[in-house]
């Protein structure tokens, strides 16, 4: 039978070495979920309607809490003011993504939808990888 024998300091030292691990992750993770909105909000840019160039410019990603709390948000703020028309962004956005029978000259309607559901395959497992790589650090 084998003899096993810990010590406080070993077990204290192991502790802290799993508690900068797990702060590592939640860090890796949080920069990944951030660096995955920004992805999402690129590709959006590049399929938004543009006629005055107020719909793109309201496109936002706020990382602000982004690292080990992980809260990113991201979408298009309606409040913004197009200074050509004087309306709200939200007084018009949800015809320009939602309307398919309307032609856009540049981009697309679905142009925020689009990009999110394109990128839900690739969601977790780029988490998964940013975990793995801050855990075998």
């Amino acid at each position: 039978m084998a003899n096993l024998t810990f010590d406080f300091a070993s077990i204290a030292n192991f502790e802290q070495q799993l508690l900068r691990k797990l702060r590592q992750g939640q860090i890796e993770g949080g920069l990944s979920i951030r660096e995955q909105a920004e992805e999402i909000m690129a590709n959006s840019h590049s399929q938004v309607p543009e006629d005055t160039g107020a719909l793109a410019a309201a496109g936002f990603v706020d990382a602000r809490n982004a690292g080990a709390d992980a809260r990113v948000r991201i979408g298009y703020d309606g409040s913004r003011l197009n200074t050509k028309s004087g309306k709200t962004v939200s007084s018009y956005i949800m015809q320009v993504h939602e309307r398919l029978d309307i032609h856009h000259p540049k981009g697309n309607a679905k142009f925020f939808e689009g990009p999110i559901l394109q990128y839900i395959p690739k969601f977790e497992p780029t988490i998964a990888a940013a975990l793995r790589r801050a855990l075998l650090r």
